[in-house]
């Protein structure tokens, strides 16, 4: 039994039919390296023998009326792997539009609650011949990008015959007083939550306050211009994709003498003002990003999101790509020193205080609360280190990962980045009735891609 903790849990309250809270991933496999060659029925056999070493894909949610704490994780003993696993094809001709919108279909769909928290979905009739593309998604309050990225790693191989992992021992699952007594011995944990966050919190607030002077300091919330990424949005949802090379994010990494985030960020910023450009509706002031920092290695907080945030000013009103890179660079700069000063299990701490009976009773009234004139933010922005190796998912190549992170109110539009094996690929996620063409932003990043491309390479040159 492991209880989920305050941030864990918040992606479960926060969750509403027209917000789901999964994170996706998009693999796309090369089937001619499966042992024994590609069909379904042995890819649902290798999956199931695979999951049976995987502790995320076995655990489901319980709970008890007598529970005064936040529901715990168990293993589900009566796990099937055909409850999870669905097969669909792509209508002709099978290429990335039918793809993104197949994908958006099933980003869409929440998960089932009595399962444990994810679904994996073949899709196949894609163009290329012998390709298959397999959509992963699995609930927020189960992984964060770290974990996620971690659980791909579980279920793949680095070569197409890997060893078979050995199966975990699934223990009884806990009774409702077992689940019951352990929520009444995390009550005694929140005051001295309580007590760290406010302190974290005071720390922060006075240490921000040295910084303002200095103009040292990430951007603030509530800040933001607002956008048609702040507009509100449906239970539908679009998704968009593209996949650069690494070396190439790198030559432009070093031509400037910055790092892979810093381009990453810069070509996000690039195809967000071409999108608002095209559309007339450029604001005057930047657009500012929520940033998620993964703080695993300096937390000890137990839960599995582990995070806390940074806002980053885009630049989008700086003409010059060159020049916004720079601004960037310098404004990431700020914001992690910023960070740094900051409690890295704040965000924890606060949501470890709180009882989840006020949590529910705060986020029903939260929708009747006027909004503040300006959005927190315009975006989440995220990118997420992945293998540099070459994986293989049950013995077919991925030859590219693609993820796909939640929007939420107020913010209809997330990127993320993830690499693997040399690439870095970049998802794009919102709702069609909030963001119109959302493969336009995916095709405006290739084309500044290209074009910061050329101009690192003139900058070598001379």
């Amino acid at each position: 039994m492991e209880r989920l903790s305050g941030m864990d849990a918040m992606f479960l309250y926060l969750e509403t039919p027209s917000q789901p809270l999964n994170i996706c991933g998009l693999l796309l496999l090369d089937t001619s390296t499966m042992p024994g060659g590609y069909s379904f029925e042995r890819f649902k056999a290798a999956l199931a023998v695979q999951v049976e070493a995987v502790p995320q894909f076995r655990m489901k949610l319980r709970d008890s009326q007598l529970n005064l704490g936040h529901p715990v994780w168990a293993y589900d003993t009566d796990f099937h792997v055909e409850r999870h696993l669905h097969r669909t094809a792509l209508p002709s001709p099978g290429g990335d539009v039918e793809l993104a919108e197949a994908c958006g279909r099933i980003a869409a769909q929440p998960l089932n609650r009595d399962l444990p928290l994810w679904e994996m979905w073949v899709i196949e009739s894609l163009a290329a011949e012998g390709a298959v593309a397999v959509m992963l998604k699995c609930h927020h309050s189960a992984a964060d990008g770290i974990g996620a990225a971690g659980i791909i790693a579980q279920l793949c191989g680095t070569e197409p015959d890997s060893v078979v992992p050995q199966p975990i021992e699934v223990p009884a699952p806990p009774n409702r007083l077992q689940i019951a007594a352990g929520g009444a011995l995390s009550i005694a944990e929140r005051p001295r939550r309580f007590a760290s966050a406010l302190t974290g919190t005071l720390l922060t607030a006075m240490r921000t306050a040295r910084r303002i002077p200095t103009g040292k300091t990430m951007a603030p919330p509530f800040a933001a211009p607002n956008t048609v990424f702040n507009a509100p949005f449906t239970t539908r949802r679009s998704v968009a994709f593209c996949d650069i090379a690494l070396d190439e994010v790198k030559a432009i990494k070093n031509a400037y003498g910055l790092t892979v985030n810093d381009v990453i960020t810069a070509l996000c910023a690039e195809a967000l003002r071409r999108y608002l450009l095209a559309r007339s509706e450029l604001p005057e002031s930047s657009l500012i990003a929520a940033v998620p920092v993964a703080v695993h290695e300096r937390s000890d907080r137990p839960g599995r999101n582990q995070a806390s945030w940074l806002f980053y000013r885009l630049g989008t009103d700086i003409e010059d790509p060159v020049a916004r890179l720079a601004f960037i660079a310098d404004g990431s700069a700020k914001a992690k020193d910023h960070n740094a000063e900051m409690a890295p299990t704040l965000v924890q701490d606060w949501t470890a205080s709180l009882n989840p009976t006020v949590i529910r009773s705060v986020l029903r009234v939260l929708p009747a609360v006027p909004k503040p004139p300006r959005p927190a933010f315009n975006l989440l922005l995220s990118n997420v280190p992945g293998p540099a190796l070459q994986l293989y998912l049950l013995g077919s190549r991925i030859t590219s990962l693609i993820p796909f992170g939640p929007i939420l109110a107020g913010t209809a539009l997330n990127i993320t980045a993830m690499s693997l094996n040399g690439r870095v690929g970049i998802g794009f996620t919102s709702c069609p009735d909030a963001v119109p063409d959302i493969s336009d932003i995916a095709r405006h990043l290739e084309d500044g891609f290209a074009d910061l491309r050329d101009a690192a390479a003139a900058t070598s040159t001379k």
